[in-house]
């Protein structure tokens, strides 16, 4: 919470703010730290299996177009 010290000069009150409080981001460095540690301790729980499901999609893609294609050993008695 930010304290609020009322300074009165002739029927006029301005406000200011503690120094202590006018710090711009003061725990950028903290910050950082922790958000790598996070980062590592959940990259086991979805770097593998998005590694699985960009497999499994990229070997269904092959698999559906060799599917689709026709067989030449069936067209040989055609001319």
């Amino acid at each position: 919470m930010v304290k609020y010290v009322p300074y009165i000069m002739r029927r006029i009150v301005t406000y200011s703010i503690s120094p202590h409080h006018l710090k711009i981001f003061p725990n950028i460095p903290h910050a950082t730290w922790r958000t790598y540690r996070r980062c590592k301790e959940e990259f086991l729980y979805v770097v593998p299996p998005l590694a699985i499901g960009a497999a499994v999609y990229k070997l269904a893609t092959a698999r559906h177009k060799h599917l689709l294609r026709k067989k030449p050993d069936e067209f040989d008695d055609e001319e």
